[in-house]
């Protein structure tokens, strides 16, 4: 727990949030890390799923492809796999699957027992659904555009999802203890350190090949400060640092590029950018609200990870954040725990005036 009388409100929060749940919650600046801390019987080295807050960092290895000009993102998915061509899907590109308005979400597989290559052609299988205007429909897709995305970096580079986000996102930052599935030369040592979901006060530890396969969308492990690295290190790009992409290549991914849309699987009106979740435009009541702090800014991009967790940075508060909660609560509870923790978080640093610096 946090002992420091400068987080009297979040040390509060905290202990309201976790009286049956662990905790990891790691804030930096762009200059110094502020607090890395676990709460319950969990350490801040523990391994976690990131679930769908790690999606941007598959997001920005289209970026980077992009910064290199091997793909435009007004590009054709089929362009790239010519085998998703079918069943009205022929003109879906790179910015519909990046903003969830393709067309062709799915009902959740158990991606590891179909195997890569099964997965992408049971998603180049599936028809364009029912009344969707491809780029004015939204809906978010859980999983399967975030296969066709790095499928597609695959088949550019001729190299695994896995290894790509290790070379132009991890390793550039220093990124040591995370990983797109876990390796197999690694398993037995990562299994140790091993903090699974919680949910209907029962926890399942996911069988090997779970943890093991490389879903972009929901399978990077690592402890949560490791995803604090990547929002810090977007926000030192921000702020004017040189980084792992170009100033004009983050703000054109993290700013709005649909705009108060209604997400027909959230069953809300919601503004997103090219893979990461900008500040909402939309005021809600706070249970149904997409919005990292009601005090953030609105230069604030990141992403939520399904009932668990949360990433973002903003570069007017200068703040970056990421936290996991080991217990799983219905997805409106969520949102509204994450603005609990992080309102009193802007509260404590001082920060509730930042959206009047904009």
């Amino acid at each position: 727990m946090i002992q420091d009388p400068s987080f009297p409100r979040l040390s509060n929060t905290i202990k309201q949030l976790t009286s049956d749940s662990k905790l990891q919650l790691f804030v930096a600046t762009d200059k110094k890390i502020v607090l890395d801390i676990a709460v319950g019987k969990i350490t801040s080295n523990n391994y976690v799923r990131w679930l769908s807050s790690g999606k941007p960092i598959v997001a920005l290895v289209i970026a980077k492809l992009w910064e290199e000009k091997l793909l435009d993102i007004d590009d054709t998915i089929a362009k790239f796999i010519p085998e998703f061509a079918q069943k009205g899907k022929e003109k879906i590109t790179i910015r519909h699957a990046l903003t969830h308005t393709g067309g062709f979400r799915t009902l959740e597989q158990k991606w590891y027992k179909l195997g890569w290559d099964k997965s992408i052609e049971f998603i180049s299988s599936l028809k364009l659904e029912p009344r969707w205007i491809v780029g004015k429909t939204a809906g978010y897709h859980m999983s399967s555009s975030w296969f066709i995305l790095a499928e597609i970096a695959q088949r550019i580079t001729k190299t695994p999802i896995s290894s790509l986000i290790k070379k132009y996102i991890f390793d550039p930052i220093g990124i040591e203890e995370a990983y797109l599935g876990i390796p197999e030369d690694r398993y037995e040592k990562i299994e140790k350190k091993l903090i699974f979901i919680e949910e209907e006060s029962k926890t399942t530890a996911p069988p090997k090949e779970l943890l093991v396969f490389p879903n972009p969308a929901s399978g990077i492990w690592g402890p949560i400060k490791m995803l604090g690295l990547f929002y810090q290190e977007l926000l030192k790009i921000s702020r004017g640092t040189k980084g792992i992409i170009r100033k004009s290549t983050l703000e054109t991914f993290t700013q709005r590029a649909r705009v108060n849309l209604f997400d027909k699987t959230f069953k809300a009106y919601l503004d997103w950018g090219l893979g990461f979740i900008p500040f909402q435009s939309r005021n809600e009541l706070p249970e149904r609200s997409f919005r990292f702090s009601n005090y953030a800014s609105q230069r604030t991009a990141g992403h939520n990870g399904y009932r668990t967790s949360s990433a973002f940075f903003d570069p007017v508060a200068n703040i970056a954040v990421s936290f996991f909660f080991s217990k799983a609560v219905e997805e409106q509870q969520h949102r509204l725990r994450i603005q609990q923790l992080t309102d009193s978080l802007y509260l404590d640093l001082g920060l509730e005036d930042v959206q009047e610096k904009i």
